[in-house]
């Protein structure tokens, strides 16, 4: 059982990165796919928290 625990423990952080990282593409790609198809893919972040 502690064995089971320690390994979820370990793979939760890797899979919280994995999800963040996913929702932040995700997001960007569907705010910036006109940029995208433009061939223009530099943005600022400062742009997405307006």
């Amino acid at each position: 059982m502690k064995i089971i625990i320690n390994f979820l423990n370990r793979n939760i952080k890797i899979l919280f990165i994995f999800f963040v990282f996913f929702s932040v593409t995700q997001c960007s790609s569907s705010m910036k796919l006109e940029d995208f198809k433009n061939n223009k893919p530099e943005f600022k972040l400062e742009e997405y928290f307006k």
